[in-house]
C-alpha cells in the first residue's frame, strides 16, 4: 500500500473541519467577514474576485455576515 493510499484510508470516516449544518465549508472570506478582518478580505478579493459569491450553510454571503456580526467596515 502506497503512502498516498494510507493517507486516504486514514481520512475516510473523519469529520471534515469547518463544515456547517449542511456540509458547506466556511471559506476564509466568510470567516474574515464574520470577524471584520478587512485586510484579508481585500487580499482574497484581489486574488480571487469570485470569492465574493461564497455563501455559508444557511446561504449567508460576505456582506450579510459582516452586518450580522456588526462589522463596521
Amino acid at each position: 500500500m502506497s503512502h498516498a493510499e494510507k493517507g486516504r484510508k486514514k481520512q475516510r470516516g473523519k469529520k471534515k473541519a469547518g463544515k456547517g449544518k449542511r456540509g458547506k465549508a466556511q471559506t476564509p472570506i466568510l470567516i474574515a467577514a464574520k470577524n471584520g478582518v478587512t485586510e484579508i478580505l481585500k487580499k482574497i478579493l484581489e486574488e480571487l474576485p469570485v470569492a465574493i459569491q461564497d455563501e455559508d450553510a444557511v446561504q449567508k454571503n460576505v456582506a450579510l455576515l459582516a452586518v450580522e456580526n456588526r462589522q463596521p467596515h
